[in-house]
């Protein structure tokens, strides 16, 4: 055996393999070039050629799971690693001077820090009152924390 991965880079190995379309799969075992016999046809259904697929490669005669994680790669590319704490995908710029909605930021800061049995939190205000801004400003000043 070439490389032994660990239960979680196969199973991430299996999901992406199983994500692509038919296509795409066909040209990953193309490009790969397993002996024949050691993945099924077309004919069979995706999940199986890719357990198929995955057993070759990590056999003794099959290219390895790094070989196949390449390849891969050129198919799919990895997703980045999602950054660490709360992440705001559209921040608003955050004002040096926000005022008002004192209760409010008080209520939302006391909710991100304190309670750990409401894991939703709507705040519900009329347009153009800044309950928006008022979140996003909590969140911003949450993540410094």
């Amino acid at each position: 055996m070439t490389d032994l991965p660990d239960h979680t880079q196969r199973f991430e190995t299996f999901q992406r393999l199983s994500s692509l379309p038919v296509a795409q799969l066909n040209q990953v075992i193309f490009t790969l070039n397993p002996p024949s016999g050691n993945v099924a046809s077309q004919l069979t259904p995706p999940a199986q050629r890719v357990a198929e697929l995955l057993e070759w490669v990590e056999s003794e005669l099959g290219c390895g799971l790094v070989s196949l994680e390449q390849v891969l790669d050129g198919f799919i590319p990895r997703s980045p690693e999602p950054p660490k704490g709360w992440f705001l995908a559209h921040p608003y710029g955050m004002p040096p001077n926000f005022t008002g909605r004192k209760a409010e930021l008080q209520t939302l800061s006391n909710w991100l820090q304190n309670d750990t049995q409401h894991p939703l939190f709507v705040l519900r205000a009329l347009g153009g009152l800044n309950s928006q801004r008022a979140s996003h400003t909590t969140s911003y000043l949450y993540t410094r924390l």
